[in-house]
């Protein structure tokens, strides 16, 4: 190699440069406990038909048949804390809705059963919420409207409304830790107290960290070219991350066939 002054390059197998693409290329996720990627379009089938069916049913045994749905998918796709605290708040909201009237019929307790069987219904959404932000990485996203030739006014509405949850939960970690260090105390306690100075502390450095945020997505967006695919003479927005249909996936089209069955039978004995 010396004598031919020129840098000889080891030959790489087939092997080890797809592993090496792999690991470069392809996000690491926390969808699953095993490692397993959720694909969103599954996710999102499963989300609507769930809330749709939960929602607009008036039945008790297919309401806690989308509650189990949503258990069973929660339990295999979300980590074990956040499943437990989704999975404990549930429990408290069936509690309040069908055991405390019957132990305590008056005003007070029907009015607590009424919110609290809603909540048990909208608590399915926060569900899959949790789930679209812990499971699904913005890599994802943005990979499979990418594959389905989404136009650009929903790529960008969708990719800016993903990316920027998780950046205004950071800032608003940062602004409760700022609140500690110049001696306040944020809080349930304080919010109840004094309400609306609580929401001064918070939400104005919020807005203008919000603010910021809008304009750094914006810049991003504008650094990856995106729309660049509109004009004739460039090429469409591509996409090298892999989108694999996983046993999770089938998990979720199983369910949503469950249901649909289920809510046809409702039908049909209404």
């Amino acid at each position: 190699m010396e004598e031919s002054g020129t840098l000889e390059i080891p030959e790489l197998t087939t092997g080890t440069a797809s592993g090496t693409q792999q690991s470069q290329i392809q996000p690491e996720g926390i969808t699953s406990h095993d490692g397993g990627m959720l694909d969103p379009r599954s996710l999102v089938l499963l989300t609507l038909l769930t809330n749709i069916i939960a929602v607009d049913s008036s039945a008790i045994w297919l309401i806690v048949l989308c509650i189990l749905t949503t258990a069973i998918f929660s339990l295999c796709a979300l980590p074990r804390r956040l499943f437990l605290g989704w999975a404990g708040f549930e429990i408290v909201c069936a509690f309040c809705a069908f055991i405390l009237p019957a132990i305590a019929p008056s005003h007070i307790g029907v009015a607590v059963g009424v919110s609290a069987f809603w909540f048990l219904k909208f608590n399915i959404t926060a569900a899959f919420g949790i789930a679209f932000f812990t499971a699904i990485t913005p890599h994802q996203v943005s990979a499979v409207l990418t594959r389905l030739r989404a136009p650009v006014f929903i790529y960008v509405p969708i990719m800016v409304m993903y990316r920027f949850f998780p950046a205004a939960r950071d800032e608003l970690t940062s602004i409760r830790e700022a609140m500690v260090l110049r001696g306040l105390q944020p809080g349930l306690w304080a919010m109840i107290i004094h309400p609306m100075h609580y929401l001064e502390l918070i939400l104005i450095p919020f807005l203008l960290s919000a603010t910021r945020i809008v304009d750094e997505l914006s810049a991003a967006a504008l650094l990856k070219a995106v729309g660049a695919g509109k004009s004739a003479d460039r090429a469409p927005r591509t996409t090298i991350i892999p989108t694999r249909f996983t046993r999770y996936d089938a998990l979720a089209i199983g369910l949503c066939i469950v249901l649909v069955v289920a809510k046809e039978a409702q039908l049909w004995m209404s």
